[in-house]
């Protein structure tokens, strides 16, 4: 999926201006041309059973590699801070959260065409937990 023809992509791009705009666009595309995605293949379906559980999620983000645990964390404190500037930019934490669950939670290649909606909706879960937690992390 071509995330720069998504709603939300869209809706990054009216909220940002010049350099701004930039800086949304190159990290959406970077995200989305990582080999393997922030969340690694081998933890996907576990990031899945846990997104109904807080701290199971935390349990499973501690067991990414450490760059991979870096770049999850960084992520969720600069979207935390996208929402707290919500009145001005217009972004709910469900538009980010389905932004980001895409990029940051990829099904292996082998399982990506019997990706349900579902388990879409599993991945946004596992996200808005990170977003709408009190601690960072």
């Amino acid at each position: 999926m071509d995330l720069r023809q998504t709603e939300g992509f869209h809706i990054l791009q009216a909220n940002d201006s010049g350099c701004n705009h930039s800086v949304a666009e190159a990290l959406l595309i970077f995200l989305e041309a990582l080999p393997e995605p922030v969340v690694c293949y081998e933890l996907y379906q576990r990031c899945l059973d846990s997104s109904h559980d807080s701290r199971l999620c935390k349990q499973l983000v501690s067991q990414l590699s450490r760059p991979h645990r870096n770049v999850f964390r960084y992520l969720m404190s600069f979207l935390k801070e996208l929402l707290k500037h919500s009145n001005n930019n217009n972004l709910t934490a469900n538009l980010i959260a389905t932004l980001f669950a895409s990029l940051l939670i990829r099904p292996p290649p082998n399982m990506a065409s019997r990706q349900s909606g579902h388990d879409r909706q599993k991945a946004i879960n596992f996200i808005l937990g990170f977003l709408m937690s009190a601690d960072d992390d």
